[in-house]
């Protein structure tokens, strides 16, 4: 993630990935945010590599080749990555959407963590409710990639509603959030069989579609920017270290046998 308007949201992320304990931390951003990003932290490893879309228009063919040069500058890096959190300050620019659209299909192919958080959700809830009535073909696989890929996805109210909306589980005036612990189970097994729902909220509300938690403990008495963020970052770190712990308990469980 990473905007010329927004550097600060990938910052925080990754701070608070560091923070948690992870080794290291890279953000992949827009040109434009680069330059805001590395003055931020030494810690973290900027690479100003994802094109946003020309001031002017621009044909097909020169659209589909400024997504296939921008993939490819960050899928090299995927298979370096333990974990990818997808949104954080992204933007809704169209070529950066269908470029990280391309890339969450090649993250869950090599099974990496991911998180997708703010613009990655804009990203699932675009291909599950598209604006133009079917989706793209990028949309597709990508849906059908998300089915079997062990995703976190970490919904404030405004995204929940967009979510439980795309796929028609409320009417026009229900309160979602009062209703999460009964609709993050459906939304979670609707995504994929390994896909993991936080919602945010005055009680936030997690599930994997099989086991709810709901956590009631009082947090921050208001909502700051860069919080969702933060938590966010934690969230991978956290989450890469559970794959490495249940993959280290499986070898070793062969090893035994």
């Amino acid at each position: 993630g990473g905007s010329l308007e927004y550097t600060g949201a990938p910052y925080f992320a990754a701070a608070a990935m560091l923070r948690g304990g992870a080794d290291l931390s890279h953000v992949f951003c827009e040109r434009s945010a680069g330059t805001a990003i590395k003055s931020y932290s030494p810690e973290i490893i900027v690479h100003p590599v994802l094109e946003a879309s020309a001031p002017h228009p621009i044909s097909v063919e020169a659209f589909q080749s400024i997504v296939t040069k921008s993939a490819n500058e960050v899928a090299q890096w995927i298979p370096r990555l333990d974990g990818i959190l997808v949104g954080p300050g992204l933007g809704r620019d169209d070529v950066v959407i269908e470029t990280c659209s391309q890339l969450i299909i090649t993250i869950a192919a090599q099974d990496k963590p991911l998180i997708l958080d703010a613009d990655g959700l804009f990203i699932l809830t675009c291909a599950l409710a598209p604006r133009s009535g079917s989706p793209t073909a990028t949309q597709v696989k990508m849906l059908q990639a998300l089915s079997s890929a062990s995703v976190t996805i970490t919904p404030n109210k405004v995204e929940w509603e967009r979510l439980c909306n795309a796929f028609k589980l409320v009417s026009a005036g229900d309160d979602v959030l009062s209703l999460a612990g009964l609709l993050a189970p459906e939304v979670a097994r609707r995504i994929g069989s390994r896909t993991t729902v936080v919602v945010k909220g005055p009680k936030d509300v997690i599930s994997d579609g099989t086991r709810t938690v709901e956590c009631g403990m009082q947090g921050s008495p208001r909502r700051s920017g860069g919080q969702g963020d933060v938590l966010a970052g934690m969230l991978l770190t956290f989450k890469v270290w559970a794959a490495s712990s249940v993959a280290k308990m499986a070898f070793e469980k062969g090893e035994e046998e």
